[in-house]
């Protein structure tokens, strides 16, 4: 009995000293060694996390223009497509952008032209006067003319998918009149014919040829732009012979009017003398 009582005694004062011991600077001394150490200059906990680099000037956005490539590289950007503005005005042979009617019509294919031109002509009869563009390369356009009256002329414009032509004049009889337009194509040849007759005498009348580009946006109705690519001015002395027809048709007039008045006295005259006779 006086062991138990001796270890009874032992284990109160054991939890006796227990107690002595635990006070609030014991709890805050193993919460203290619980924490983990400081780490130095401020480097984030995780060591292995890469640190951020500088921020960019802009608040972070990459530059305009930039696209990223390899990891955050700026590369440049693609630029805008252009529009074809060739393929939508219908440009035959255009390379380029078509951003003007003056770059278009610079880069336009050439096609050789040829046409007859009359030096002469008689008042009140008609003759032909043709056109031919050829953009086919095969062939001289002016081997199409033969027959016709005047000089061939022979030179080499800008043409575009849809021409056109006119031929007119003050003291002439055109026909077709007005600007007559045609599909232009690298199949076949494209001719313009007019049939012209003078109205009046003279030298020097004037007959202008003009040859016209045509631009109009595809599926649009707006009015399309005339480019001239080519003009020439005709100039037709009449025979002269024609101006002594007329100038013996007005003497024929006078000599009718004179026969006539001096036929009239002749027959007076006669009356006169045969009633004297009698007397």
């Amino acid at each position: 009995m006086k062991l138990v009582a001796i270890l009874v005694a032992l284990a109160v004062l054991a939890v006796l000293g227990t107690a002595a011991l635990i006070t609030p600077d014991y709890f805050a001394k193993i919460d203290a060694e619980m924490k983990p150490p400081p780490q130095p200059n401020g480097t984030p906990e995780d060591s292995t996390k890469s640190s951020p680099g500088p921020p960019a000037a802009n608040g972070g956005r990459a530059p305009a223009g930039t696209a990223k490539k390899n990891g955050g590289e700026p590369k440049p950007a693609e630029p805008a497509r252009p529009i074809d503005n060739c393929a939508r005005l219908a440009i035959i042979g255009g390379q380029g952008d078509c951003d003007t009617y003056e770059e278009i019509t610079k880069i336009l294919d050439t096609a050789p032209l040829a046409y007859n031109r009359p030096d002469t002509m008689v008042r009140g009869d008609t003759i032909e006067i043709s056109l031919v563009i050829d953009p086919t390369e095969q062939g001289k356009p002016s081997a199409r003319l033969k027959g016709l009256i005047g000089k061939i002329v022979d030179e080499k414009i800008k043409v575009s998918r849809t021409m056109s032509a006119e031929l007119h004049g003050i003291n002439f009889r055109v026909e077709p009149k007005g600007p007559q337009k045609r599909l232009v194509t690298k199949v076949a040849p494209v001719r313009w014919d007019w049939a012209v007759t003078p109205l009046v005498a003279g030298r020097d009348m004037a007959l202008t040829l003009d040859v016209n580009i045509h631009f109009q946006e595809q599926g649009k109705v707006s009015l399309p732009v005339t480019v001239r690519a080519y003009r020439d001015r005709i100039f037709v002395d009449v025979a002269a012979w024609d101006r002594i027809k007329d100038i013996m048709a007005e003497i024929t007039l006078v000599h009718t009017f004179l026969a006539a008045v001096l036929g009239s006295g002749g027959l007076l005259g006669a009356i006169a003398w045969y009633r004297s006779r009698r007397k």
